[in-house]
């Protein structure tokens, strides 16, 4: 990419800090952005969502969504932040239903036949691509945390008084169990090749 073709290094985006440690500059201070639950926390979220009639109308509004992203902006001395949704969107997006129980929480109606599965959308699309990279970029950054945190604790990381010894079993199994990341690999390529 060159750089008149790199929308982070637009003349109105370069004194952004975030922007330019993610263009791979080092600043100092570090920039900092925060995933936050805001309807747990801030009353202006709880107001707007409630005039919007709930979560989804909210979510798909999309001048509300873009004003509850800036809202922490309002409070709090951060450098950035990302278009507010939800994970909860996926799964409606394909046709589950989903709803919000008072004092509760949400709710996702239940998947457990073939039948229900075939009823999404996109489900007769093949994702085993998709797949693979999810589970091989998730389980070997899981493993590389976790290699990490044995390393700062040192020979002690390796006792059971300290949790980083089971997480890093667990985070191993992760790339063993359901097909192992050597196995993922092979599923990529061949879905590559394919085109």
């Amino acid at each position: 990419m060159t750089p008149s073709s790199d929308p982070m290094s637009s003349p109105s985006q370069i004194d952004k800090p975030l922007l330019a440690v993610l263009r791979g500059e080092r600043r100092d201070p570090t920039p900092m952005w925060l995933m936050r639950q805001a309807g747990r926390y801030l009353p202006e979220y709880r107001a707007l969502r409630a005039e919007k009639g709930g979560f989804l109308d909210l979510v798909y509004d999309p001048p509300s969504a873009a004003e509850v992203t800036i809202q922490p902006l309002r409070r709090f001395a951060l450098d950035g932040a990302i278009l507010f949704s939800d994970i909860l969107i996926v799964p409606y997006a394909m046709g589950q239903d989903l709803w919000f129980e008072t004092g509760e929480g949400p709710r996702l109606s239940t998947v457990t036949t073939p039948a229900d599965l075939a009823r999404l959308k996109d489900a007769d699309r093949p994702f085993s691509k998709q797949a693979a990279v999810a589970k091989l970029i998730c389980t070997d950054a899981a493993m590389r945390v976790t290699t990490d945190a044995i390393q700062v604790l040192g020979g002690a990381g390796y006792t059971r008084d300290f949790p980083a010894e089971r997480y890093m079993r667990e985070a191993k199994v992760t790339q063993i169990f359901e097909g192992t990341n050597q196995i993922q690999r092979l599923v990529i390529a061949r879905q590559l090749l394919r085109g």
